[in-house]
């Protein structure tokens, strides 16, 4: 029971590690777009240059409307699998 005890436990925490990885990953790539969209608003706004605003507010708009799971199923199917990816 004890052994099976620690490779059951050793299966949750490599799931674990692999969800951790998918998700911080997912929501990074939104983090680095919010984060340069903000850039391309304060250019804009210190050259006064209301096109590189309306570009920034655009571009966070879509980032922000837009879902991380979008594509639910593919996300589902990659979490559900018994693959283990370098992420």
């Amino acid at each position: 029971i004890e052994s099976n005890e620690r490779i059951l436990c050793a299966q949750i925490k490599e799931k674990y590690k692999f969800y951790y990885s998918v998700f911080d990953r997912l929501f990074a790539e939104r983090e680095i777009g919010i984060y340069k969209s903000f850039e391309i608003i304060d250019r804009g706004i210190a050259q006064n240059n209301n096109d590189l605003i309306v570009s920034g507010l655009r571009s966070l708009g879509q980032i922000v409307a837009s879902s991380p799971f979008a594509n639910i199923d593919s996300l589902r199917n990659l979490l559900e699998s018994d693959h283990v990816i370098d992420i």
